[in-house]
């Protein structure tokens, strides 16, 4: 009996001993075939961690790139907890939502409630969900404004060529009851291909429109969009410019948006036609 214990004993160090030696051999393989020295950088569009490789045989110290990694969280810009717009980040748009952020359209001077079309991945600024508008499209974005409070406007916009200018958007009242203001860019120059625009608006007493115009021959992205109550002690009251009125007639985006978005019934379909006609022919041999 002991024998066959010792005989067992012996046969499971071996195991051991043979495990212990391939995981040392494959441990030595890979940090031989590749070194890596992350180097952490943090960026306006997130955490960026970047993985580099050198070889253990050159003495020179470039570093080569390997990969890039993206930390986005997929609910969008969270640390802008009193986003007054329905969707800011596009990160809720789907054709089985009850209610839409946004509104779509031409600039001939048409809306619907046709989604825009949606950028998954990499190509937006925040979350992993943004707009992209081509040539002469419009977006419309719903918010609520903030009694008492000033308005700090703001969204990001990406364009394929050119510069800023060819971006146009405006912040209008629901009730028409204050002027509509022009949100402006920052800079004519976008860096890294992204226009910051922002303004700061005076008080408003109603529903709120974000009027996003896609002027330029090229397609454009549009993400992280942001209407947030400025009060006192806010920094944003100093950061952002105060915003002017916008010139132009803007009568028609107030009117198309108001009618799209207050409570109504649909028109009768086919199959609600043939049931009312049934019904009403039913009482008729009453």
């Amino acid at each position: 009996m002991k024998a066959q214990e010792l005989k067992a004993a012996t046969s499971n160090r071996v195991r051991l001993l043979l495990g212990a030696l391939v995981l040392t051999a494959a441990g030595s393989c890979l940090a031989e075939a590749e070194r890596l020295s992350p180097v952490s950088t943090t960026g306006e569009t997130g955490t960026t961690t970047t993985s580099s490789s050198t070889s253990s045989s050159s003495s020179s110290s470039t570093v080569t790139k390997k990969r890039t990694i993206l930390q986005r969280n997929p609910f969008g810009n969270v640390a802008k907890a009193g986003n007054l717009l329905m969707d800011g980040d596009f990160e809720w748009i789907s054709p089985f939502s009850d209610q839409y952020g946004w509104l779509s359209g031409s600039v001939q001077g048409y809306l619907s409630y046709q989604l825009p079309t949606v950028v998954l991945g990499p190509r937006c600024r925040s979350g992993i969900k943004c707009a992209e508008l081509q040539p002469n499209r419009v977006v419309v974005g719903l918010s609520v404004s903030s009694k008492g409070d000033p308005l700090a406007v703001s969204f990001w916009a990406h364009v394929e060529q050119g510069d800023c200018t060819g971006v146009q958007a405006a912040l209008m009242s629901e009730d028409g009851s204050s002027d509509t203001v022009a949100i402006a860019a920052e800079s004519t120059q976008p860096d890294g291909g992204w226009c910051h625009f922002a303004g700061l608006v005076s008080e408003r007493a109603s529903v709120l429109y974000l009027y996003i115009q896609n002027g330029s021959e090229t397609v454009v992205i549009v993400d992280d969009a942001v209407v947030e109550a400025a009060g006192a002690d806010s920094n944003s009251v100093a950061a952002f410019p105060i915003a002017q009125p916008a010139a132009g007639d803007w009568t028609w985006v107030v009117e198309q948006a108001r009618a799209l978005t207050k409570p109504r019934n649909p028109p009768p379909n086919e199959a609600v036609r043939r049931f009312r006609a049934l019904r009403t022919k039913g009482r008729s041999t009453l």
